[in-house]
């Protein structure tokens, strides 16, 4: 890992150096909001799509200088909840919700690697 690999900017958005977990991070975050999303259009249960603006915000903010490491903790969370829901209620959808399952889980992965891999410098503005 590069020391001091995020840099901020002027603005609001701020430079990341993209390493292969902070990708993966960005993919696998699209994939399962693009997932809730597609299911909350076909079915007509909405809260599919809240729950996909909600993926979508955390990985919106990503790109900005708000961004700080305890972000993929809170993502971690938010993603295992979901991915309990879905369990505890039966497991609808059941192929489209175990490749979303799968996507999630490697999220929750690259999201706890991530948190222990940033060092609190690359997280500070400056």
């Amino acid at each position: 890992m590069v020391e001091h690999d995020v840099v901020t900017t002027d603005g609001i958005r701020r430079r990341i150096e993209w390493t292969v977990p902070r990708i993966l991070t960005v993919v696998l975050g699209t994939m399962t909001s693009a997932i809730h999303f597609y299911v909350g259009v076909t079915t007509g249960e909405s809260h599919f799509i809240v729950l996909g603006v909600g993926l979508l915000a955390g990985a919106l903010v990503f790109y900005t200088r708000f961004w700080n490491a305890a972000f993929y903790l809170v993502g971690a969370i938010y993603v295992s909840v979901l991915l309990s829901i879905w369990v505890l209620a039966g497991m609808p959808q059941f192929l489209l919700g175990v490749v979303d399952a799968a996507v999630q889980v490697a999220l929750v992965v690259t999201f706890f690697y991530l948190f222990v891999t940033t060092p609190e410098s690359t997280t500070e503005e400056g």
